[in-house]
């Protein structure tokens, strides 16, 4: 059911290479575009949506990751005697931090090959020991507990974001180490 939707995703890009064979950076094929094609009142609108869309989806990760984090990690792991107060406070820094770190890494993202790279190597580093960890141990070994988990994912992590950013690795080999190494020090 969803195939034909998973097509259209496709189809600016593809025209965008029509239209635009000289278009340099393909993460501007749809700003070109839309630049280009949509009239300007129609335009002010779609860049009204666009603008609403990405401050929503900005606003709800940010209370997402602030609310994991103050729940799951500060509340349950760091201090579990936390007054209310000391909670919303924890959570107030915590989104302010996540957004500190938002705004650093829209600015790294062209240094990293663009958006789709960016959001790859972030799934190498950051998702790979995570899914590793939850579906391998979480789900197989009764014997997982959260030191080795909090370990193996730091471990996975760590190994990843060197390999990326300091030897040059490929992505898939990225993932490959991160996964490896979050399966072997896990258990450890």
């Amino acid at each position: 059911i969803t195939t034909p939707f998973a097509l259209l995703w496709n189809l600016p890009g593809l025209a965008a290479r029509v239209l635009y064979p000289d278009l340099a950076n393909a993460d501007m094929a749809i700003p070109t575009l839309i630049a280009s094609l949509v009239p300007n009142i129609a335009l002010g609108l779609v860049v009204v949506g666009l603008l609403s869309s990405q401050l929503s989806t900005i606003s709800g990760n940010l209370n997402g990751v602030a609310t994991i984090f103050t729940s799951d990690i500060y509340e349950n792991v760091i201090n579990r005697k936390a007054s209310q107060k000391e909670i919303v406070r924890v959570a107030r820094t915590a989104t302010f931090a996540i957004g500190v770190f938002m705004i650093v890494f829209a600015y790294l993202v062209p240094l990293m090959g663009g958006a789709v790279n960016a959001y790859l190597t972030i799934i190498a580093i950051m998702d790979m020991p995570l899914f590793i960890i939850a579906v391998v141990y979480g789900l197989l070994w009764k014997r997982a507990n959260w030191q080795g988990a909090i370990g193996g994912y730091l471990a996975g992590s760590t190994v990843g974001a060197i390999g990326q950013f300091y030897y040059q690795l490929d992505f898939n080999v990225t993932t490959f180490i991160t996964a490896g190494v979050a399966l072997v020090l896990t258990p450890v």
